[in-house]
């Protein structure tokens, strides 16, 4: 089962997709069932919408098969519970199929499907229904199973909603809007990089919709250190890009009062923990200061995932590891600090979770072995064509499969 943080992730993104779909392409919902195969790890998942042509019936959306070598017609069954739940108006929890007399011909008991009602105001919009191996789950996990299924069904309610009732014009606007604010968004990105003597710097950020939740800057401080910032904010879409916004002015603002990367950490927490926390949001961030002079850098780390060092002496590659909860996590959080001396050639990669994770067919992640692999075979080249690099492989190791997460890269290498 899903932790609250991964929870509350795949809630966001299910809002992501929906925003993105259109009135005559559901192919949206697809993608929705087959990352919620993916990111809960059932064996099927299909989306049903209630329609009035020729009576009351269904229509199906969409439906995704983690495993093709079952014995058994899944779709078929599918559509049973789903006309199940249609004609009852109930949902239907079975954590055996075979005992029920609706499915006494099924001759596995090993079988577990959850239909869930999708149902406003108006009355019945559509059905939800996962499938998945009965033997996985303990009492309390199917209790927090099915809960975290309604709560995916409430976004799916308004999804389906939209699609049976939203004109075109209405979908045009809503795209004119989120053009307006990935434009916005794309201005709060790094462009002019700093020019340091003996330093080559490299950035590049792929949203995986038309505005995320990544944040990265890059600045000089007013004590001429290199300031690098980087971080996550939980969920995606315009929400997910105000926060991001918003982490940036607090960190510029908390940058240039304090010199010490744990201090302005620290103060960035304070400034935004009330909102936050309020929200039930929190932002990652991970906050390094390049002395240029002294070939140090010192950093801070809330939450975010360990910038990965390459050492051109040893070739050898080390994480950046230091611990610090999230942004909006704990009020009045004193952060730690740490350091490293670099060297000629050494090379600090900051990247967010979107890389990593990124999936293939195969539904394999690109992760973290294969990233340090590329650092080290590119070492030679200088900031910007090592991350060129790296996004090369990383488009073909994913192909065409859709990716649902932001991705954000920066790299500082030492010259000379």
């Amino acid at each position: 089962m899903l932790n609250e943080f991964r929870q509350t992730q795949l809630l966001y993104r299910v809002c992501s997709l929906l925003i993105k779909e259109e009135q005559d392409n559901h192919e949206v919902f697809n993608q929705i069932a087959a990352l919620l195969c993916q990111e809960l790890g059932v064996i099927g998942s299909s989306i049903w919408l209630a329609t009035n042509q020729g009576g009351v019936g269904l229509q199906r959306l969409a439906f995704f098969q983690a495993r093709e070598e079952l014995s058994y017609s899944l779709q078929n069954l599918d559509f049973q519970a789903a006309d199940l739940v249609n004609v009852q108006g109930n949902g239907l929890i079975l954590h055996n199929i075979h005992n029920d007399e609706n499915f006494h011909e099924v001759r596995r008991d090993d079988l577990w499907v959850t239909a869930y009602p999708l149902k406003n105001k108006s009355g019945l919009i559509g059905v939800f229904c996962i499938w998945d191996n009965c033997y996985k789950h303990t009492h309390q996990e199917r209790e927090d199973f099915v809960s975290l299924i309604q709560k995916v069904g409430s976004e799916l309610t308004n999804g389906l909603y939209n699609y049976k009732h939203y004109s075109l014009a209405d979908h045009k606007r809503i795209k004119e809007e989120l053009e307006t604010a990935r434009r916005i968004q794309f201005d709060l990105m790094p462009r002019e990089l700093p020019f340091l003597q003996g330093t080559s710097i490299g950035v590049r950020t792929i949203p995986a919709n038309e505005v995320g939740g990544d944040y990265l800057d890059i600045f000089l401080t007013n004590s001429k250190h290199l300031g690098i910032a980087i971080g996550d904010v939980m969920g995606k879409g315009i929400p997910a890009a105000l926060w991001m916004a918003m982490t940036k002015v607090a960190m510029r603002t908390a940058a240039k009062d304090y010199n010490q990367p744990h201090i302005a950490v620290s103060q960035v927490n304070s400034v935004l923990f009330p909102d936050l926390s309020r929200q039930g949001i929190f932002v990652t961030l991970f906050y390094a200061l390049y002395d240029l002079d002294k070939k140090t850098l010192l950093f801070s780390n809330a939450g975010h995932l360990p910038p990965l060092l390459y050492r051109s002496k040893t070739r050898k590659i080390e994480p950046l590891q230091l611990k610090g909860a999230y942004i909006g996590g704990v009020e009045n959080k004193i952060y730690q600090i740490s350091g490293v001396r670099l060297e000629k050639g050494d090379i600090v990669l900051f990247y967010t979770d979107g890389l990593i994770e990124a999936l293939n067919s195969d539904q394999k992640q690109f992760g973290i072995e294969k990233v340090a692999e590329l650092l080290n075979s590119n070492a030679l080249y200088d900031a910007s064509q090592i991350i060129d690099r790296l996004i090369v492989d990383l488009g073909q190791f994913t192909g065409d499969y859709y990716q649902t997460d932001d991705i954000t890269l920066a790299v500082l290498k030492v010259e000379s």
